[in-house]
């Protein structure tokens, strides 16, 4: 197959490939810009997320000669605190410096759990600024439970910082 020849058949296959994102309403999909993102070249430079190559020319370079610092860590971690002290550490800097290690390795073995919210319980919450005048009982504040705030002892309080009788 000659060089045009090639150009033809990935021309073919570049449309028959595009062609199976073409929108499709009869599905009842949303037409949103992804179809139209997916069709887009990319345009110059690297894309997002991308790692500069001098970066990982200079990460396979450390490793290589230095080690892993990830499994320098972990044995750190792992290393019992008796062989620490015999280097010549005291035993709670010995086991301060286990824990961090620890610690700093944990992310790349582990993830971290998502954050647990309770969405059930739908306690109400009532709010009533008062603005002096009592309460009727047609108002619905009388049998109020909560704080009830006087706007004008709110005003009241209120300083403006810089005045002469001290820090807010």
């Amino acid at each position: 197959m000659d060089a045009g020849q090639r150009a033809v058949a990935e021309t073919v296959a570049r449309e028959r490939a595009m062609a199976a994102f073409e929108p499709q309403p009869e599905l009842g999909l949303p037409q949103t810009g992804t179809l139209v993102a997916l069709r887009e070249r990319r345009g110059p430079g690297r894309p997002p997320g991308a790692r500069n190559r001098r970066a990982e020319d200079v990460a396979r370079e450390v490793i290589e000669r230095l080690g892993d610092p990830l499994v320098m860590l972990a044995a750190l971690a792992m290393t019992p605190a008796d062989e620490l002290v015999a280097a010549g550490l005291p035993l709670a800097e010995a086991l301060a410096e286990k824990r961090l290690a620890a610690i700093a390795v944990l992310p790349f073995l582990h993830q971290r759990k998502p954050l647990a919210v309770d969405l059930r319980n739908q306690q109400v919450v009532h709010l009533t600024i008062s603005t002096g005048a009592e309460p009727s009982a047609d108002s619905g504040e009388s049998g109020c439970n909560g704080v009830v705030l006087d706007a004008a002892e709110i005003v009241e309080n209120q300083r403006i910082s810089g005045e002469a009788d001290g820090p807010v």
